[in-house]
């Protein structure tokens, strides 16, 4: 159902968030991940899948994985090439938003995932171009980040869609 639906992508969106707040604080701090960090992240979106797919409308699947695939696969992604503590927040944030966007979809219609992917572009933009301005290494990234995030919205969406016959509308 919808409703399942989007509780797993804004599960997905929480994971995505809580995995790069674990490498953004690393880097802030210029220690390694706290592997802990990524195990509690990991853990939480476990539970919270675990707890969607144990009530109705879900139905109980085996996927969980796959989803945990998806965000591992963004989070080393937008951390690679050693990018500044903000500028893993802020694609972090995009990541999250972006998913967040496409649960939207279902309860207020697929015209509504461009505008909050646009606003969600927008302030990664911002965020970017102020890091650069600071001199955060390496410099640009922006539209590297705004492609796995739509990969993140795609591969995480497909998983949850296929079962119901639906395409993922959420691309950045």
């Amino acid at each position: 159902s919808d409703t399942c639906l989007n509780s797993k992508l804004s599960a997905t969106a929480k994971a995505t968030a809580a995995k790069t707040k674990c490498h953004q604080i690393a880097k802030a701090k210029n220690q390694p991940v706290d592997q802990g960090c990524l195990d509690s992240a990991d853990d939480s979106f476990a539970d919270a899948l675990a707890l969607l797919l144990s009530r109705p409308p879900c139905s109980p699947t085996n996927d969980s994985a796959k989803y945990q695939n998806q965000v591992d696969t963004f989070v080393g992604g937008v951390t690679a090439g050693d990018p500044c503590a903000s500028k893993i927040k802020a694609s972090g944030k995009l990541g999250s938003s972006a998913l967040k966007c496409q649960a939207t979809q279902s309860k207020k219609g697929p015209s509504v995932v461009g505008a909050c992917n646009e606003k969600a572009q927008g302030k990664l933009d911002k965020s970017f171009a102020k890091a650069d301005a600071k001199g955060c290494l390496p410099t640009g990234g922006a539209e590297e980040v705004k492609d796995q995030a739509t990969d993140l919205v795609d591969g995480a969406a497909s998983i949850l869609l296929f079962d119901a016959g639906q395409q993922p509308n959420g691309a950045l």
